[in-house]
């Protein structure tokens, strides 16, 4: 047997540091440390054959990158040809979300490690580091004017709250305390002045920014909310989660949901067919339907995209006609991110081994960027 000794000693020396920068209990705030400046990992063939997740998706605001994020670090595409992503390295585990700010410049990412990294755009270089309580499920988001971001997290009681952080400094600003489970959510208004939280106990909550006051709470879901997303002109909102026809419109000056977004029959039937593909492919115990796992507007509000099973589902925002949907991959997979180009002519969607684009209007596969075979659960 080798000596392990010299292998583990450098493990705990390169360690250290971070470890004792790392927050002290119950503190919520950063930042940790300003990182050293190192070049992305280059070598994408090799980290790609050791991808195993892939859990958020998003395009920058004008449209020139697509970011991916997976166990290995993030995948930048250039989406002029959507070849040789670079990849960001930084985190220790799998990367739960990314999100742009909204002038493009700065890519923010929430890891397993409970790390939130800043990266600059432009260079790939990671500019900030900090700590934040992170629920492994929750989105975490800017706030249009770039100062604030706003995530879930577990608190002493096991009970998820939403939290405001300042983006420079990592600070808690505010804890938005009144979800009875896990917050799965979360979601900014256009105009930055309400934050809406999506919630396991069947809820969505509606917050003042500046107070921390709870406005309202829409309630209607049978089972838990996954996702949420604000129409453009911050008039309505779209919940999805649990299983068949949970994706839900809501009109925010009344709090009263518009309508129930549903499959006609015969797609409803298509799906069916393919579920039971999966079952077949994957096993009953590693089986889901869930049909909102994630939900967004086009960038112009006149669509609704869901994600879920293997499907993009797609509605009109006006009538709810359900009017188009895409097959998501050849391999069967449970669909988990959907994200619009900010022209809305692009979209991409994520599953766990899968990361796809598709054009809107054609309906045509543009490019297939990831796609590993999935291993049977069984």
């Amino acid at each position: 047997m080798k000596n392990r000794s010299f292998p583990i000693l450098m493990t705990l020396l390169i360690a250290f540091p971070i470890m004792s920068c790392s927050l002290q209990q119950g503190s919520f705030e950063g930042p940790i440390y300003e990182p050293q400046q190192k070049r992305p990992h280059q070598d994408v063939n090799v980290s790609l054959r050791k991808l195993e997740f892939i859990t958020d998706v998003q395009f920058s605001p004008d449209g020139t990158l697509l970011a991916i994020a997976t166990d290995i670090g993030i995948l930048l595409y250039r989406t002029k040809t959507y070849d040789n992503p670079e990849i960001l390295k930084g985190h220790t585990g799998k990367i739960w979300s990314i999100a742009f700010r909204l002038d493009g410049k700065v890519l923010a990412s929430a890891g397993q490690d409970k790390i939130v990294r800043l990266w600059d755009v432009n260079t790939s270089q990671q500019i900030k580091i900090f700590g934040i309580n992170l629920s492994h499920k929750t989105n975490i988001v800017f706030s249009p004017d770039g100062k604030m971001l706003a995530s879930g997290g577990m608190n002493g009681d096991r009970v998820d709250n939403a939290y405001l952080w300042d983006a420079d400094t990592g600070k808690s600003l505010r804890t938005f305390s009144g979800h009875t489970l896990a917050v799965n959510d979360v979601a900014f208004s256009p105009d930055g002045k309400v934050l809406a939280s999506a919630c396991d106990d069947q809820t969505v909550h509606l917050w003042d920014v500046n107070t921390g006051q709870q406005i309202r709470t829409l309630t209607g879901h049978a089972e838990a909310v996954l996702s949420i997303a604000f129409s453009p002109d911050g008039n309505m909102l779209v919940s999805g989660g649990g299983y068949h026809n949970a994706v839900g419109l809501w009109d925010l000056n009344t709090g009263q949901q518009i309508r129930t977004l549903t499959n006609n029959a015969h797609l409803e039937q298509q799906i069916n067919v393919q579920m039971e593909k999966i079952k077949k492919h994957i096993g009953e115990k590693g089986w889901s339907n869930i049909n909102g796992e994630d939900v967004v507007f086009s960038p112009d509000g006149n669509t609704i995209a869901s994600i879920g099973s293997s499907f993009i589902h797609l509605w009109d925002t006006d009538s709810g006609q359900y009017h188009r949907i895409h097959h998501n991959g050849k391999y069967p997979n449970i669909g988990t991110d959907v994200a619009f180009s900010p022209d809305g002519s692009t979209i991409a969607c994520i599953g766990w081994h899968e990361a796809h684009v598709w054009d809107v209007q054609t309906e045509k596969l543009i490019r297939v960027l990831i796609s590993h075979p999935r291993r049977s659960t069984r």
